[in-house]
């Protein structure tokens, strides 16, 4: 099934795969955020991309009854997401309340929630010769057979990013979290 993501666990001296635990992985932006659920490293059980528009309480009530039945359909051990730099103010709020409502909704079903930095995650996938987001993408399609249809085509620099890469993105922080790392800095706390 993902024979090239049990191998790049293997090789990894740093991975220790929680085999037995469900994730719940995220890749949240301001209007989406994009999700994979691992049962172990190298099983997807679903994946797709949740829209959460809006502003406020109803952005906040959006996000948390989307979360909120994903982590009551799955029942992940945990949740993990990378923090994202975002170049408006208005964005940032936005994606502090989806943030927020993601703890939220993890807090009261005791789903631990953890947090990469985006170096980590680069760090993973540099020996591979994965330098941008759609190189990580094609290898994560390449190990995981399910998902080679979703890979959407390179795009050029004046194009939007196509919606299906927030999955690719949930993936990638997965698999990460996976491989796991001794360097404190790529966890962030908040």
């Amino acid at each position: 099934m993902a024979h090239g993501a049990e191998r790049a666990l293997a090789a990894n001296k740093k991975a220790e795969p929680h085999t037995k635990n469900r994730l719940l992985a995220l890749e949240v932006r301001p209007q989406k955020f994009g999700f994979v659920v691992f049962e172990g490293p190298t099983r997807l059980l679903d994946w797709g991309v949740c829209g959460c528009g809006g502003s406020g309480r109803d952005l906040g009530r959006t996000a948390g009854n989307k979360i909120g039945s994903l982590l009551d359909l799955y029942m992940p051990a945990a949740v993990v997401m990378r923090r994202r730099r975002v170049l408006t103010s208005k964005a940032e709020r936005k994606l502090e309340i989806v943030v927020g409502t993601i703890r939220a909704e993890a807090k009261r079903r005791s789903v631990n929630v953890q947090f990469l930095n985006t170096q980590a995650v680069r760090r993973f996938f540099a020996p591979y010769g994965s330098t941008t987001k759609h190189a990580i993408a094609s290898v994560l399609a390449e190990w995981f057979e399910d998902l080679r249809w979703k890979l959407p085509r390179e795009r050029n620099p004046w194009e939007s990013e196509a919606r299906t890469m927030a999955i690719f993105d949930a993936v990638a922080t997965g698999m990460a979290l996976f491989a796991g790392t001794k360097n404190s800095k790529d966890r962030v706390s908040s």
